[in-house]
């Protein structure tokens, strides 16, 4: 684990801050730094902010996969199968990907859970000597704290769920996610084809989406340096969770269209890396934080955990495509109400809705 201690007077102190990045399997010991330094002064001055790798992750008992069923081969097979044959083969990949992990995971397997990690948690609280933990989760981390603050209501302080993972199975969450990836790579079309001479993709959102399509196709038919369909699947899932990402990602499909080079497709980090690799909830308050159109934790989710803790508050950015709000758009409605919640407890007598800054300007 790692703590950067509050900066500010030990009047203004008020206790520790824990967070957590999402994932699952996101490494939080250099997250207590860098999401530290996009938090508001008020709340740097007022909580040591403390990140920890979870079970299986990083520096805590590291877990690997093995191969994972080939699903970081290069180039990858097409994850859209077409036809019987490729779709028993794929899966069939995605049953080898589990006993792959549960193999080389071994004895620990049944110990590496949302649970448990609940517990560690509990156990770094603990551990400090702090009476509360407040806590700080992003995408998945909301679902860890909402663990968390079942499992030990009487020992939650603060709780900010950013970019909520609702209640429910991970099978309807992903089946939401799809679709609103969906919508959001329609929205994308849109913004592109508006940019007509800048990306050169097209005039109308059907020429865009025919030239994603075509360059989708080529990568199928004739992988580059082992960047087929699978990884360009993959570059598309991260390019739009995140519109300042969208001008990369239209660069990226027109060099591929122009030049054959899908190299402005590619993320600056390997697929293989190891960050890649790796409710029911207690009737109390929480401030749930979402963006109305983020397509990677869809605000429904939000809004049933809303529902089942009936002392909460949301915090919606309206107008806004992008996935993490909380310190990280810049948005002064949503980070002064979300630190005077931490700082002074200031719970807001109705949800709120913050002014995004809606679709990026393209450079």
């Amino acid at each position: 684990m790692s703590r950067v201690r509050a900066s500010g007077t030990p009047a203004e102190r008020r206790g520790i801050l824990l967070v957590n990045p999402g994932g699952p399997g996101g490494s939080g010991l250099l997250y207590a730094v860098t999401k530290r330094a996009e938090l508001p002064e008020s709340v740097r001055r007022a909580y040591d902010v403390v990140g920890f790798d979870p079970r299986g992750v990083g520096r805590t008992t590291p877990v690997t996969c093995g191969p994972m069923g080939g699903l970081f081969d290069s180039p990858g097979s097409d994850p859209v199968p077409a036809g019987a044959g490729a779709e028993r083969t794929y899966l069939a990949s995605l049953r080898a990907l589990a006993d792959d992990c549960a193999t080389h995971a071994g004895r620990l397997l049944p110990y590496l859970s949302t649970r448990q990690t609940a517990y560690d948690m509990e156990a770094i609280r603990a551990a400090l000597g702090e009476p509360r933990t407040s806590f700080l989760g992003v995408s998945y981390g909301s679902y860890l704290g909402a663990a968390y603050t079942a499992r030990f209501p009487h020992r939650v302080g603060r709780m900010v769920l950013d970019s909520v993972v609702g209640p429910g199975s991970w099978y309807d969450f992903d089946v939401l996610q799809s679709r609103a990836l969906l919508r959001q790579r329609d929205t994308f079309f849109a913004w592109t084809a508006a940019r007509a001479g800048r990306f050169g993709l097209g005039g109308t959102p059907a020429t865009v989406r025919d030239s994603y399509l075509r360059v989708r196709r080529e990568l199928a038919a004739r992988p580059v340096a082992g960047f087929g369909p699978a990884e360009f699947d993959r570059a598309v899932y991260r390019a739009l969770g995140r519109t300042e990402r969208w001008a990369g990602l239209a660069d990226g499909l027109r060099g591929q269209l122009t030049d054959g080079d899908p190299d402005g497709l590619r993320p600056a980090g390997a697929f293989d890396s190891p960050e890649s690799r790796n409710y029911e909830a207690a009737n109390r308050v929480a401030l749930l934080v979402a963006s109305a159109h983020d397509p990677v934790t869809p605000i429904e989710g939000a809004r049933r955990l809303q529902r089942l803790l009936p002392g909460s508050r949301l915090v919606t950015l309206d107008d806004d495509y992008s996935h993490g709000v909380f310190a990280s758009r810049g948005d002064a409605c949503v980070d002064d109400t979300v630190a005077a919640y931490l700082v002074r407890g200031e719970v807001p007598s109705a949800n709120v809705r913050c002014t995004g800054p809606g679709l990026p300007t393209a450079r």
